[in-house]
């Protein structure tokens, strides 16, 4: 499978999903969700409002919008009646903002081919645009689907 005429690995395969868990987590909060539409909206301003609280309130409307993408997708994609929710988890990692979306379904995210008249199918590509790295690993009950963004300075020494 490509996108325009670009091959993609698979996501397993990405050097990504190969540093997932290789770097600690400094938690930031979490949020559990009902598996509905509505609560994309709801992710999006708890992702706003730990932007805010923690000093990168610069960067909170391009998490807010990467976050509903990954909500978006769970919402359309992961509903299981067995687990109704989904989990929305923030923290750092040294100068980056790292949010996570786990969700119930062992089904790993497909990037798909859309063109301009397409109403879906850019959640993933907006995430790999405006992302400074992102990703998507199996859960021992589902999956997690995250992204990073370059926030804090870093420290020279």
């Amino acid at each position: 499978m490509s996108i325009d005429r670009r091959p993609l690995a698979r996501w397993l395969d990405h050097p990504a999903m190969r540093r997932t868990r290789t770097r600690a987590v400094e938690p930031l909060g979490k949020l559990g969700l009902p598996n509905r539409p509505e609560s994309v909206r709801l992710a999006r301003r708890f992702v706003e409002l730990i932007a805010e609280v923690h000093g990168v309130g610069h960067v909170a409307e391009t998490a807010a919008l990467l976050v509903s993408e990954l909500a978006t997708n769970v919402t359309r994609h992961a509903r299981d009646a067995s687990n109704p929710m989904f989990h929305v988890a923030v923290g750092r990692i040294g100068d980056r903002m790292r949010v996570e979306v786990h969700d119930s379904s062992p089904q790993l995210p497909i990037m798909r081919r859309f063109d301009a008249f397409d109403e879906d199918g850019r959640g993933l590509c907006i995430v790999r645009e405006l992302a400074h790295d992102y990703g998507c690993y199996p859960l021992p009950s589902g999956k997690s689907t995250w992204y990073e963004l370059i926030v804090w300075r870093q420290a020279v020494n």
